[in-house]
């Protein structure tokens, strides 16, 4: 045997005599048609390299791997369990976001090649055959046994100690689980007693303030992939310009990378001979103990420069393909908001004349709110279409001491007042809230006094945090002296939302040209701030940070609460206006317009 011969398979082999992850997968796994676009003996990915290396360094306790799709991660988790089944038994945890999906990447992938590979198939026999078993998502085998369980149970996390933590898709995992808080968190928590654990966190990313794969990378050394231009040695990670500077549609070879450097043309094969000869390094001091990979569909075998660019056309000017495009073949996170935040001239602008005696014929019911101030009322009467289509009709300030008499007869005035439809029906304000916020004594004695004389109006408390539902009533509301809370984050969010869209039509907020223009500002007093602790696990809260007045913006989630208490079917009313039928609502299209999207 050669001197050679002999150093290279020591090379393949760890400190304590097993091979290493990479040849070990080479010599033993054979993927089946069923699982991958390259069947047969498994062939070496070359940046999938430094993450089994990174494995094997015993000062390397988290990896974390932010990721395209068609980068091979699902072969990637596969190779790793087996290894970790076969050459080096362990204890192994194996987390998808829901069970349903762990489930089946035990039986539609790992099961397959165990199948398929028959050393591996021969090593595991005698522990998998009992189909019972095999549904469980369980498996026993000699030095250890894998679990693959949902992040959607806290029953799921905890319990024994664990070896190997193997953590996919975790951009998907709720915020946190049964109230025991974040599920990474919970599931680390298993191997903290493992002197060599080791815990792999993937996921593609989501948008930028809710995405944990993304806070955890950030707390890694970030490690990115270095490829070296043929023409001028110039060193550099492989980007995507939206602009089509870096990636570009030639006539002499296709479609080309360009070298950031010296401006080389580099075709899809120099690209991909480069690429296999890139090496990872580290971009960022991290926490020790910590490695992080970045990769994306520029560097796959899988992909082509021609696919993504014509994917990244397919997808620029739709907001939400863009993000697909961003997330899945970028493997970056999402630099968009939650809904494009509307300007003060765009809300000015849409204000519109609305007849009182002939409101349109898509506004088929009026609800009202009132806001109580030291010196003065304010209540605005609001009505709702199909397909959360809104009016915002007015508000009125009535000034006044608030605990006098006089203040709340004018306020009756204003909640019976009486409007006319189009078809000439007549309207009425069948729901209103008031906030007992502020003299809470005085307002809940007006509602017991209103609701004798048969109006259907609640007094209410706003309650901020986020998830908090709009209405939080548990039993049917109406008892006289009785306060309800309303979710008004989720009401503010709700109102932004449809300020984003631009077309008259489901979803679009209609503006009187009787609310005054220190009115629409109060609209846009406040904004939604978005944190994110070190799991990635986002809070939201809406905050006033100019300490603007904020009247209209209350008002109108108080109103829209007093709708959604009612429960109305406005198609059902629609049809008995006009004895026909009503278009059925896109509320896709509804939806993507809520979120600024064309």
């Amino acid at each position: 045997m050669t001197d050679a011969v002999v150093s290279g398979f020591l090379a393949g082999l760890s400190e304590k005599g097993r091979m290493s992850i990479e040849p070990w997968s080479l010599e033993n796994i054979l993927l089946p048609r069923s699982v991958s676009s390259m069947p047969g003996q498994r062939s070496p990915i070359s940046y999938q390299q430094g993450f089994f290396e990174a494995l094997e360094d015993p000062t390397v306790e988290v990896i974390v791997l932010m990721t395209s799709s068609q980068v091979g991660k699902s072969e990637l988790l596969s190779t790793v369990s087996l290894y970790y089944m076969v050459e080096d038994p362990s204890r192994i945890l194996f987390i998808q976001p829901k069970d349903d999906a762990a489930n089946e990447f035990k039986s539609e992938r790992l099961d397959p090649i165990i199948e398929e590979s028959p050393t591996i198939r021969d090593h595991l026999a005698g522990y998998f055959k009992n189909k019972s078993m095999d549904q469980t998502g369980y498996m026993a085998f000699p030095g250890g046994h894998i679990d693959f369980k949902g992040a959607n149970s806290p029953t799921n996390l905890a319990g024994k100690p664990m070896r190997i933590l193997l953590m996919d898709e975790i951009d998907r995992y709720p915020g946190s689980i049964g109230g025991e808080g974040d599920p990474v968190t919970i599931a680390m928590a298993r191997t903290k007693t493992e002197r060599s654990r080791k815990i792999v966190l993937c996921s593609t990313p989501k948008d930028l303030n809710r995405s944990r794969i993304h806070a955890l990378f950030k707390q890694t050394d970030q490690r990115r992939r270095f490829v070296t231009c043929e023409e001028c040695d110039g060193e550099q990670t492989l980007k995507f310009d939206f602009d089509e500077t870096r990636v570009q549609e030639t006539k002499e070879h296709g479609v080309c990378y360009f070298c950031e450097v010296c401006g080389a043309q580099w075709t899809q094969s120099q690209l991909r001979r480069m690429e296999q000869r890139g090496e990872w390094k580290a971009t960022a001091v991290g926490r020790k103990g910590w490695a992080g990979f970045h990769i994306s569909e520029l560097y796959s075998p899988f992909s082509s420069l021609e696919k993504i660019l014509a994917d990244w056309r397919a997808a620029k000017d739709d907001t939400a393909q863009e993000q697909a495009f961003v997330n899945t073949t970028l493997g970056e996170p999402f630099e968009g908001k939650l809904f494009q935040r509307t300007s003060l001239d765009s809300l000015k602008d849409r204000r519109e004349d609305i007849d009182f005696n002939k409101l349109p014929p898509g506004c088929l019911a009026v609800t009202g709110s009132l806001d109580l101030q030291g010196d003065r009322a304010e209540v605005m009467h609001m009505g709702h279409g199909i397909g959360g289509e809104k009016w915002v009709l007015d508000i009125t300030r009535i000034y006044g001491d608030p605990k006098s008499q006089g203040l709340w007869s004018r306020v009756t005035s204003q909640l019976n007042r009486r409007f006319v439809h189009e078809s000439g029906n007549e309207m009425f304000v069948e729901a209103a809230c008031l906030d007992a916020g502020f003299l809470t004594q005085t307002v809940v004695d007006y509602v017991t006094y209103a609701r004798e004389q048969r109006m259907n109006v609640y007094a209410i408390v706003g309650r901020s945090g986020q998830g908090r539902p709009l209405w939080t009533a548990t039993r049917s509301p109406g008892a006289p002296g009785k306060l309800w809370a309303i979710g008004i984050d989720e009401g503010k969010t709700g109102l932004m939302m449809s300020f984003a869209v631009k077309e008259p039509g489901p979803g679009y907020v209609h503006i009187s040209r009787k609310i005054e223009d220190d009115m629409c500002e109060q609209f846009l007093a406040e904004q939604c701030e978005v944190s994110v602790n070190k799991f990635g696990a986002e809070t939201r809260t809406w905050v006033n940070p100019k300490k603007r007045r904020n009247e209209a913006l209350d008002l109108a989630v108080y109103a829209e609460a007093a709708f959604a208490l009612l429960g109305l079917d406005l198609e059902q009313r629609m049809e008995m206006i006009y004895s026909e039928p009503v278009p059925k609502v896109d509320i896709a299209a509804i939806a993507r317009q809520m979120k600024g999207e064309r």
